[in-house]
């Protein structure tokens, strides 16, 4: 009864009472929500809240699953499965670390991978298949349309050192392909991003610089291309898939022939770093077939948008670490050396940005650019993370009032440091190894140390106190780059918790029409907050011990934990169950020799230190206070401690040295009961009897001890049996060694069941109850250091640890199970072993790693138990079927009804983990369109992601929503072309203000400003640049009579667009668009680069010149056809084209074609929540009948038809 009733207790309330995830977010100041009416439930849902109020009210009338408190479940929760617990990282490994969408992160340990939760960094999977150090991990993108044929499920690629390449299902832990060129390492790899041709395209990076595409679905290699110089990474252009950007130590190579099919037909262009010494004069210039190269001017200025690529001062030794394009910025590169950052428009072939430090600091070791804000992580070699954000356009001036905001033109693009982690301590040891940002809110960060230890930092904003507001804002818009105070000119007017780094501030480049968004904003402060630490099994383990077994008394309390000795002299406690580290107490002043259980809680470990003679200490420790005592008091012996045994009734142990008698102790008084003579026997193993004392229910509050058996043998091979009571020691029987027996090194004692083990390799069974020798076993692995029985009753299992391997052995059949042999080349060695269960061994090996074995000793893998996946909201974690039915009833018009589901018990659950501040939006009364948004970043769907974001931004901008220009939601500069025309334009000029205002400007950029003002009929400009030139340059001629052609206009339109013509057939493409332009044939001009296969300049001119909605419409729909042809296959881009062109028709026809039926029904919707008048009738009886037959498999049904 009362474990019944302690059951019930233990039941988490109905989640509007408790939530049972705790909330990430939880961290956000409350003095920053200025709205909070959004946050709370509503009594009745809306009319607009659909589905969403109705699936969520149904969990949260319902308490929390007793599933997960059942008998059955605990039994679940407590059974262990093999897994193997990693060691510290050596430098092979080093920043082999990925945060995947599917909200897991994965890192390189030796030959291992492990899986930890973003959620609380436990350990859920390691990988085991590699046979050399792993070099890099990739989680697969999420960029495509998931459905049952391509459901959610966590996919992650691992190369190694020999060049094998090896992808993963994380939730199942098989593999899916492997595959390699050679035995050559990896240098890079990447997932293809454009991912609706195929999700399972990977390219990789191989020594002697050869580049090959692989298909990881069927291990196949596409294509291969080999290059003759060295190449040292290689990133994708997410905004054109033909581009690819190759580092070498010298230069960087752009490839503009990109395809998947096949390989690239040229090596590209080279454009060469310049080192900051070098000063060439114009004269050296020289211009090469496919190269070019472009010198400094002045370099030793912070501003060093004068020069193409610049290295540090002494650049001999310092190539650069890192390439990668900005998300945020279209042709904009970022490059990291160890003292300098610098960020190239590729465009320009210039470095218009520079991140220095100073020569004494710690240098940088990664660089993680943003994609929601133009921004970028940065890790240091002292573990100091920084959030580096560029500084905003936006001006604020104190007036009568309030505050006045105006735009400001901008010299130069700066990052200034906005908030700075506080340090984790590193030595010549323990260094920082990688780092990994989560891709889907981008504000949380996790590092990872050599010695294995994860640490999860979350930026939160605090409130802003210091200085007067407006002083403060004129202040930092002056400062220099680099500048490290937080007092920062960014603001947030969100009333939400922010769940990603676009709700923490508003977007850094602001447009004029947008200015209103500052009035009644707050000024913020940012800050990293340490929410979550986890460490593996620590450096140097020395031994291992398993804590008590499960039984019917400590059920409710029981935790499957093993203590791990370090040669710190600190002793790790993991919890086996959930993959983490439950306590690390510093014990001992020295290495950590042994350690015993004596209950749950608590435990006895020694050590010692000497070599003549032995300082050993004793310890007593409790593991949930923490509390260490030492029992020996500095004491110094002659011998120094080979165990500890502990008696069955935990009264007494035993301190068993190895040149001195033995020491019997009193465990609940911790005093000395006895200390034998001299002439006593030297012990070489011992073992109490366990079933040799009975405690009678009167005396079980007697301080009398009671009275035990214990047995051990001596060097001569003698077994002893003694009776202890109290302090008093009796000899009880002496028994001559066994013949074949030589030394006996170690007794274990279950039941009626003896098993002593010698130093050739020999075990001896004796039946106590028969009182006979039942026969011996040869193991042959050389000396026996430890017999362990497997816990539970009738258990025959036995584990015999030697000095080169471990076996298995069932002793009542006198059968061997299986083996591990270790040879002495291979490198490592067991340290020690144990059973954690009663079918699982665990063994503790000399490279710091922990294996959870099956009792057949064949698998240290297996898949994620369903406790483990019903612990927090992934849908990557649980089945198909699972994942799909979870994603219908928060997205569709569906509903259970009184269908019975084998899948709903686990659907149910995973609905109750979505964070709390989820569930109230979700509920709230926002637009559809927003609450679809929210949902798409709950599943880590990067696809979604991307629509809806553009979807929640035009639907409001068509539909004429009031005050629109005041909306939270603003478009960032990371979609480019899909930016309003205005915007777009706008963000053009604002870019050549920058460049134009740049000292000492090449004649390259002058002429490359002067044509892009005049594409963009900014005559004036165009002229005022095209006047400066030199007259002794030989474009001055040339740029003179531009300049009145550009003024005059006088020629006759039909005369000029002749010349344009005859210009762009004898391949002058640029100079025929530009005279196009001069005469407003915009639209001709967009033509002729489309017809060349210059899609993205066609755009841009198109979005920049073409006002009438019906000539922009026709190029848009020229380059809608472009990206859904076949060959090109990115309908996704052509979808994101029509929803931004407002040709809402054409994109559901576009998702119908795509296979997008879920996402076409939600847009449907979402059109009639804004009263669009669309004719989709064509399209809405397929997309329901797809969706009804989803739901059918799926068990599921629609409202409708629940209602009829």
């Amino acid at each position: 009864m009362a474990e019944k009733e302690l059951r019930e207790d233990s039941q988490p309330q109905p989640l509007k009472v408790e939530i049972t995830e705790p909330d990430t977010n939880a961290h956000y100041v409350s003095q920053t929500i200025t709205n909070p009416v959004n946050n709370e439930f509503h009594d009745k849902p809306s009319a607009s809240q659909g589905i969403f109020t109705t699936q969520l009210r149904h969990v949260v009338s319902l308490p929390n699953m007793p599933h997960i408190c059942n008998k059955e479940s605990d039994e679940e929760m407590k059974k262990l499965t093999p897994k193997i617990y990693t060691g510290t990282i050596s430098l092979c490994e080093c920043f082999a670390i990925d945060w995947g969408w599917c909200s897991l992160i994965a890192y390189g340990t030796g030959n291992l991978v492990n899986i930890h939760s973003s959620h609380n960094l436990k350990l859920i999977q390691t990988l085991d298949g590699h046979k050399a150090g792993v070099v890099m991990v990739k989680w697969r993108r999420e960029n495509f349309t998931h459905s049952l044929s391509t459901p959610y499920f966590p996919v992650v690629a691992s190369a190694d050192n020999l060049g094998c390449i090896i992808v993963w299902n994380v939730s199942e832990a098989v593999k899916l392909s492997t595959f390699s060129d050679g035995q050559r390492p990896i240098l890079d790899m990447k997932w293809v991003p454009m991912q609706d041709a195929s999700s399972d395209l990977l390219l990789a990076l191989h020594p002697q610089y050869s580049l090959v595409m692989w298909n990881t679905a069927t291990g196949t290699k596409l294509w291969k291309k080999s290059y003759t110089f060295e190449i040292l990474s290689f990133d994708f252009n997410i905004f054109d898939s033909s581009s690819l950007l190759l580092l070498s130590s010298e230069c960087l190579v752009t490839i503009n022939d990109f395809t998947l099919s096949q390989s690239s037909s040229s090596d590209g262009k080279k454009l060469y770093f310049v080192k900051r010494s070098q000063k060439l004069q114009k004269e050296s210039n020289i211009s090469k077939q496919g190269q070019r190269t472009i010198t400094p001017s002045d370099l030793n200025k912070v501003n060093a948008g004068n020069s193409l690529f610049s290295t540090s001062e002494i650049t001999s030794n310092e190539n650069p670490l890192e390439l990668v394009f900005l998300p945020s910025l279209r042709d904009h590169v970022l490059i990291l050396f160890p003292y300098e950052i610098d960020i190239i428009d590729l465009d320009m072939r210039l470095v218009v940005g520079m991140v220095l430090l100073d020569r004494n600091a710690s240098p940088f070791l990664r660089v993680f650019p943003c994609s929601q804000r133009d921004a970028f992580y940065t890790l240091q070699e002292n573990s100091s993370i920084s959030l580096r954000v560029r500084k905003t356009n936006v001006a604020a001036k104190p007036t009568e009032n309030g505050e006045s905001f105006s735009l400001i033109d901008e010299s130069e693009m700066q990052y200034g440091v906005k908030c700075q982690s506080d340090l984790i301590r590193v030595t010549r040891t323990n260094k920082v190894v990688g780092m990994c940002v989560s891709p889907v809110n981008e504000k949380s960060v996790v590092v990872v140390t050599s010695d294995g230890r994860l640490f999860q930092w979350n930026i939160i904003i605090v409130p802003f106190l210091s200085g007067s507001r407006c002083n403060i804002f004129v202040e930092k818009f002056n400062n220099p780059i680099g500048a490290t105070s937080n007092a920062m000119p960014l603001r947030s007017i969100s009333s939400q918790i922010p769940q990603c780094l676009s709700d923490l501030f508003l977007p850094t480049h602001v447009f004029s029409r947008n200015l209103s968004l500052f009035k009644g904003s707050k000024p913020i402060h940012l800050r990293f907050l340490l929410t979550c630490i986890n460490s593996t099994v620590g450096a140097f383990p020395q031994c291992l011990q398993m804590g008590p077994p499960l039984t019917t008394r400590n059920w409710m309390q029981y935790k499957p934990l093993i203590a791990v000795g370090l040669s710190s002299g600190i002793i790790q406690i993991i919890d086996l169950g959930i993959g983490k580290t439950y306590r690390s107490i510093a014990v001992h002043s020295t290495q950590v020799r042994g350690i015993t259980w004596y209950s749950l809680h608590q435990m006895i470990s020694f050590s010692y230190s000497g070599l003549t003679s032995f300082r050993n200490e004793i310890c007593i420790t409790d593991i949930e206070t923490g509390h260490t005592r030492n029992i020996r008091n500095e004491k110094t012996d002659s011998s120094n401690i080979e165990a500890i045994k502990v008696s069955t009734s935990k009264s007494y142990f035993i301190v068993v040295f190895k040149e001195k008698p033995f020491e019997l102790w009193d465990l609940k008084s911790l005093r000395l009961l006895r200390e034998m003579k001299s002439q006593f026997s030297l012990i070489s193993s011992l073992e109490w009897s366990p079933s040799s004392y009975k405690i009678q229910r009167s005396n079980e509050e007697s301080s009398s001890l009671p009275k035990e058996n214990v047995v051990f043998t001596d060097k001569a091979g003698y077994l002893y049996n003694f009776t202890v009571e109290g302090g008093a020691i009796m000899s009880a029987s002496k028994t001559p060694p066994e013949r074949g027996m030589n030394g006996v090194t170690t007794i274990s004692w279950k039941g009626d069941c003896m098993t002593l083990g010698d130093t050739e390799g020999y075990v001896s069974l004796w039946d106590l109850k028969q009182r006979q020798a039942k026969g011996m076993m040869c193991v042959r692995g050389g000396a026996v250091r430890k017999i362990r029985f497997a816990p539970g009753k009738g258990n025959t299992f036995i584990l015999v640890l030697l000095a080169e391997g471990l076996d298995i052995w069932k002793i009542n059949e006198t059968k061997l199970i299986d083996s591990i042999r270790i040879k002495s080349t291979d490198g490592v060695k067991i340290v020690d072993a144990d059973w954690c269960s009663s079918e699982n061994p665990v063994v503790l090996f000399s490279d710091g790693t922990m294996r959870i074995f099956d009792c057949n000793l064949s698998k240290t893998m297996s898949s994620i138990p369903q406790w483990f996946r019903e612990e927090m909201f992934c849908p990557y974690l649980i089945s198909i079927n699972q994942s799909m039915l979870l994603k219908h009833l928060l997205y569709m018009d569906c509903d259970l009804g009184c269908q019975k589901n084998n899948n709903l018990e686990v659907v149910t659950i995973q609905l109750q983990r979505v964070p709390s501040s989820t569930k109230r939006f979700l509920m709230s009364s926002a637009p559809l369109e927003d609450r679809c948004l929210r949902i798409a970043r709950l599943f880590g769907d990067e696809s979604e992601v991307r629509f809806w974001l553009l979807a929640s931004y035009y639907l409001k901008y068509y539909s004429k929503v009031d005050d629109f220009e005041n909306q939270h939601t603003i478009l960032d500069t990371s979609f480019d072309h899909l930016m309003l025309k205005e915007d777009f334009k706008e963000f053009q000029l604002q870019k050549l203000k920058i460049r134009q205002g740049m000292k000492n400007k090449s004649q390259e950029l002058v002429q490359y400003c002067s044509n892009k003002y005049i594409l963009l009929n900014e005559p004036n400009a165009a002229s005022e640049l095209l006047l400066d030139t030199e007259c002794d340059h030989d474009l001055f001629y040339s740029n003179a009579l531009l300049t009145c052609l550009l003024n005059s206009k006088l020629t006759d339109e039909n005369i000029a667009k002749l010349v344009a013509t005859n210009l762009i057939a004898s391949d002058h493409l640029t100079e025929g668009v530009q005279l196009l332009t001069m005469y407003d044939k915009v639209t001709d001009a967009c033509k002729y680069l489309q017809s060349y296969g210059e899609w993205n300049k066609a755009v841009w001119l198109a979005k920049c010149r073409l006002s009438p909605d019906e000539e922009f419409q026709e190029i848009t729909r020229r380059w809608v056809d472009f990206l859904a042809n076949p060959p090109i296959n990115l309908k996704s881009n052509a979808i994101h084209v029509l929803l931004a062109a407002g040709q809402f028709s054409s994109v559901i026809s576009h998702m119908v074609t795509a296979h997008q039926h879920e996402r076409a029904a939600l847009f449907i919707k979402c059109l009639r929540s804004h009263n669009f008048e669309v004719d989709y009738s064509k399209y809405e009886k397929d997309i329901d009948d797809v969706i009804k037959r989803v739901q059918s498999s799926l068990g599921i049904q629609s409202l409708s038809e629940s209602k009829s």
